[in-house]
């Protein structure tokens, strides 16, 4: 959803805008006081206000009246504050579609109403008469905030063996009803961030559907994201890892095994077996001589090293013990010349 900031520029709504080009009735008479502002109704930030000019003295008004006389020459214009914080807010006339250039009207109905009702709103007027009096008010609407507790769904859509498509969507809005005035506390999707992996990947790529947008002011809803093997003669995986940006995480596990006949053809391709894998209190970690490994690294979701392993030259395996690890999914690093990942769990 873009963003919307709209700031309602009425600094004079059909009326004046300074005391010079407001034109005062004939003298014999004055007036002091400025108008009356009623509160009509007042509900999710939308006032309707009714503005009045009655307080005579006397009242009735003379026929003719007297120099020390209060007469009241009714309202001529609605003017936000100049250089006031003022935004979401429009400005709807009853009375009457715009003022007068004479006095008329010593009654006037109008609503300030808030536009859009996720975002917060303010507005500064003043509402004046035809001798510059003026009463001001203040109208201010808090939005209501949200909750996203939930993560995002991916659906695969297509596995030809060596490539994998999904769509990711945030679309449970389970009681965002189409309201006027949105309370607190609902379930609100955050939006889409980009797809990454959450480790290092083996041999394996990912890219993002280019009709997708990650704009910093919008709510991404949906996404299409594909995986794919680099090179099939060799193994791959990776855990995709899909956010919204309240943090709520999805992840899919992709592996690649390589066929058998493919396999033999190039006996040097870099290889990784855990054993058992899930694993409980220990497992073996094997690897080919031609990945020259020199560090052993077990990384959690969260992308911390929670175990580090120096390798000696020459080694091609290590024993790896589980027990201080928390049941869940983990990453094996294997660091050299290049960098080789294999996905394990832990059982307890």
């Amino acid at each position: 959803m873009i963003f919307l900031l709209l700031l309602v520029l009425v600094a004079t709504v059909g009326g004046s805008n300074g005391s010079s080009q407001v034109q005062n009735p004939p003298g014999g008479y004055i007036d002091t006081m400025p108008p009356i502002l009623i509160r009509d109704s007042d509900s999710c930030g939308t006032r309707t206000v009714e503005a009045t000019e009655l307080r005579n003295i006397p009242n009735p008004v003379r026929r003719v009246p007297l120099k020390s006389d209060q007469v009241e020459t009714g309202i001529a214009a609605i003017e936000i504050v100049e250089g006031s914080a003022s935004y979401n807010y429009a400005l709807t006339l009853h009375t009457h579609s715009s003022f007068p250039a004479k006095p008329a009207y010593t009654t006037f109905r109008y609503t300030w109403k808030v536009i859009d009702s996720l975002r917060d709103a303010r507005v500064e007027y003043v509402v004046r008469d035809f001798y510059d009096n003026v009463a001001f008010d203040t109208l201010e609407y808090t939005a209501p905030s949200f909750i996203d507790t939930m993560p995002p769904i991916t659906v695969q859509v297509l596995h030809d063996g060596q490539q994998w498509m999904f769509e990711a969507t945030e679309a449970r809005n389970a009681t965002i009803p189409n309201i006027w005035c949105p309370v607190s506390g609902l379930q609100r999707e955050s939006g889409l961030v980009p797809m990454r992996f959450a480790f290092p990947a083996l041999n394996m790529r990912l890219t993002i559907a280019a009709t997708t947008n990650f704009l910093p002011d919008s709510t991404t809803k949906s996404a299409m994201f594909t995986a794919w093997v680099v090179d099939p003669r060799r193994r791959a995986s990776g855990i995709v890892q899909t956010s919204d940006r309240s943090g709520n995480v999805t992840y899919d596990t992709l592996r690649y095994e390589v066929p058998t006949s493919i396999d033999e053809l190039d006996p040097n391709t870099p290889s990784i077996s855990i054993v058992p894998n899930p694993a409980a209190d220990q497992c073996r970690v094997v690897w080919s001589a031609t990945m020259h490994v020199t560090t052993l690294e077990i990384v959690d979701l969260r992308g911390r090293v929670v175990l580090l392993h120096t390798v000696q030259s020459g080694e091609t395996e290590a024993l790896v013990n589980m027990c201080p690890l928390p049941k869940g999914l983990y990453a094996v690093l294997l660091k050299g010349a290049s960098t080789y990942t294999e996905i394990f769990t832990t059982r307890y």
